[in-house]
């Protein structure tokens, strides 16, 4: 109801997992005092409300899974204190906003599956908080920005099911905190960047359905956390590096469809016990034409779940 403005004293507002409809009253931006707004799993429609913006104490703001459409407010950019937003799985449209680059405190920042248009805002570099970013399945183009390095926080990156295009910035061998980068189902060409040998922490790369070239680095022997890697449907060239031999935490491996030797190291046998049961035959099928394959209309992949429970007492 509209007429809840008045509680102006309101902190935490959660009405999460009902089917509660309507829109979003534009009046509730006089309540001055709220943190935490969860309004998830519902089916509230139309637009985010731009004088929402006032709610200047907002930590946490989930209204992810409704019917939610319009643009992305500029003016939220107004929430100096916020940690989290999450508006995955609604309708929205429109850019991303260059203004977000002020929510320096933002830590999680989840917006995959709308329909979302335009590039990685450059200005978003100033997101030096962030930890968790997901964009997948939008509409998105444009090259990666390379100063995106400075993003020095970040653990977990989903672009996937976009139309992104360019190569993978060796700039982002800066960011050594990565666990999970998931790039599938794009336009993303060039050569594997020798940066991506200092993700240290890496647990899960997808990169596959792209248009990259190139050898694999043997420099990735030193990844000894990777536990899924997906590299199919591409042109990668030459041989599965013997170092590789090193990542006993493999466990789904995926190098189908490239112009890879079917020679597999010996040593893979013995190191690789971990391997899930789908993916013993881990080279697959190679490529007669070494041309790749990349679809027009991109598809997001299964992604690890990546926790969306607000949590709130």
């Amino acid at each position: 109801p509209a007429e809840w403005f008045a509680m102006t004293d309101l902190e935490i507002f959660f009405i999460a997992n009902n089917f509660l409809t309507g829109t979003l009253p534009p009046e509730y931006s006089a309540w001055s005092n709220i943190r935490e707004i969860a309004a998830s799993n519902n089916r509230f429609s139309g637009t985010l409300p731009d004088q929402w913006s006032a709610m200047s104490n907002l930590d946490r703001f989930q209204l992810y899974q409704n019917q939610l459409a319009g643009t992305l407010p500029p003016g939220y950019g107004n929430w100096k204190v916020i940690t989290e937003l999450t508006l995955l799985d609604n309708g929205l449209w429109g850019i991303l906003p260059p203004q977000w680059s002020e929510m320096t405190t933002l830590e999680l920042l989840h917006l995959y599956e709308n329909a979302l248009t335009g590039t990685l805002p450059g200005e978003w570099e100033g997101l030096t908080s962030l930890r968790q970013l997901t964009v997948h399945a939008n509409m998105l183009r444009g090259t990666l920005p390379k100063n995106y390095r400075l993003l020095r926080n970040m653990e977990v990156l989903s672009l996937s099911g976009n139309f992104f295009t360019g190569t993978i910035p060796d700039e982002w061998g800066d960011l050594t905190k990565l666990e999970a980068f998931f790039a599938p189902n794009n336009r993303i060409n060039g050569s594997i960047p020798s940066g991506i040998s200092n993700w240290n922490r890496l647990s899960a790369l997808m990169l596959q359905r792209n248009e990259m070239i190139g050898t694999l680095p043997s420099s990735w022997g030193r990844l000894t956390n990777l536990g899924v890697l997906d590299l199919a449907d591409n042109s990668f060239i030459g041989t599965l590096p013997p170092s590789w031999a090193s990542l006993t935490n493999m466990r789904q491996p995926s190098f189908s469809w490239n112009c890879l030797s079917d020679d597999v190291p010996p040593e893979y046998y013995d190191s690789w016990t971990q391997l899930e049961e789908e993916y013993y035959d881990f080279l697959g099928y190679q490529s007669t034409d070494c041309l790749g394959f990349v679809d027009d209309v991109p598809i997001s992949p299964q992604l690890p779940a990546i926790p969306t429970d607000p949590g709130l007492p």
